[in-house]
């Protein structure tokens, strides 16, 4: 094209204001250049790139990732024997959640320029995606023998050698990424996480804060910041060790790791059966796992309820955290009514149900416990949580009424209540 031709030029203001993380000027150029050049794959793919950018779980634009991914694939149209065009499919195929497509994008990519550090980028967030960290370690050092100077990389290497616990080579990693470009978000962002692992939460407060300076709208800053604000608390803080000990495994390990711990609970309370002075073990450790496991589920939406109630709070929190956190009010305003009728008035009915809002509280903060992009499966939660809820009130119900009926629909209710996390771990866990 020529350079004076207005498409090129909206084009090249286009890619100055993207290089300025100035993405919805950027997309408004690059929209003007596709109006004149209906068929400019560059524009196509950096319009792809802006509007993902613009999306975060604090400000969720669903309809602007499939535009993207939409964008991506006109790309890829106009412009079939560009790898660029295949490395921005491929981002935006991951982002949509659709890792297989993601994961064949990338591979055309590499095949049409294999020595481009985009493939090895992509291939590592992949990785990183799945939990299979010395997957991600491996991609991120390939690219980094082409171009060692690559801060995309030198932060995909260090969040890997961070999940396989090298913190030391991790942060020299950080440290040559902020070398390079210290105005990186996300650098100071994992070194945010580095200092979690590290059980140093006023310099990971520190560091998030930092990374939310520099890019407003980063969403693994702001995951970071809420997450060593909730570290403060003491018992919190016992959950988090157990999250960042369980993150860094795979999701086939985690999946074990959750059965092997089920398993050793069952298997213990089968010896204590046999041997009896067992259950001076049993009883202690099913008591403690009982606890663990509720606050596993709860901790998160309790949280996001506290922050909920003050202003400066409700700014952090992502809509969908608002969400939680009101569902998990909605348990506890009718755990506090049930309790104080309870202890007014004696009554049988008010005593079932703070006990049924208190156990309610798992199920509907589980629901949560799934990204917003998993509707079918979230839905699939939503409707059993229903189910526990309607059985909840008709259980209240027969306890007012003092019901015989009323034992029966309890322990329907403590059986989908049991089977409950089960299918929403396999949900969490499994693709």
């Amino acid at each position: 094209m020529n350079k004076k031709d207005p498409a090129q030029n909206s084009f090249e203001r286009g890619l100055g204001l993207y290089e300025l993380r100035q993405y919805p000027l950027a997309e408004e150029m690059f929209r003007k250049t596709l109006a004149r050049a209906p068929q400019h794959a560059a524009a196509h793919a950096y319009l792809a790139l802006s509007l993902l950018a613009q999306h975060s779980a604090a400000n969720p634009k669903p309809e602007q990732l499939h535009e993207a991914l939409s964008e991506a694939r006109k790309a890829t149209a106009a412009a079939p024997d560009q790898a660029f065009a295949f490395y921005v499919l491929s981002w935006a195929s991951l982002i949509n959640d659709r890792e297989n497509e993601a994961l064949e994008a990338a591979k055309t990519g590499m095949r049409l320029q294999p020595e481009d550090t985009w493939g090895y980028l992509i291939y590592s967030s992949i990785y990183i995606n799945r939990g299979e960290w010395e997957n991600a370690l491996r991609s991120a050092e390939t690219g980094l023998r082409l171009d060692p100077k690559h801060v995309g990389l030198l932060n995909k290497r260090s969040y890997a050698l961070i999940m396989l616990d090298r913190i030391n080579e991790a942060e020299n990693s950080l440290l040559s990424a902020l070398a390079l470009d210290p105005n990186s978000d996300t650098a100071h962002s994992h070194r945010g996480w580095l200092a979690l692992h590290k059980n140093d939460r006023s310099a990971a407060l520190k560091h998030f804060r930092e990374a939310l300076r520099l890019d407003p709208q980063s969403e693994a800053a702001r995951k970071g910041f809420l997450t060593a604000m909730k570290a403060r608390n003491p018992l919190y803080n016992l959950l988090l060790r157990y999250s960042l000990f369980t993150s860094r495994l795979s999701r086939e390990n985690a999946v074990n790791f959750a059965l092997a711990l089920s398993g050793f609970y069952t298997v213990l309370h089968l010896m204590a059966q046999a041997f009896f002075p067992l259950y001076l073990i049993y009883w202690p450790f099913r008591v403690f796992y009982s606890i663990f496991a509720f606050f596993t589920w709860t901790a998160d939406a309790f949280f996001y309820l506290l922050l909920g109630l003050s202003r400066s709070g409700r700014l952090l929190l992502s809509k969908d955290e608002k969400a939680a956190g009101a569902a998990f009010g909605v348990c506890s305003a009718l755990f506090l009514g049930n309790f104080i009728g309870a202890i007014i008035q004696w009554e049988w009915g008010f005593a079932a149900g703070a006990v049924l809002s208190v156990l309610m509280m798992q199920p509907v903060a589980a629901i949560y416990k799934l990204s917003p992009q998993a509707k079918g499966r979230r839905a699939v939660l939503a409707v059993l949580a229903t189910w526990l809820g309607i059985t909840a009130a008709c259980a209240q119900t027969g306890a007012f009424l003092m019901q015989p009926w009323a034992i029966l629909v309890l322990v329907f209710f403590f059986f989908g209540w049991v089977t409950f996390p089960w299918i929403a771990n396999l949900l969490i866990l499994v693709e």
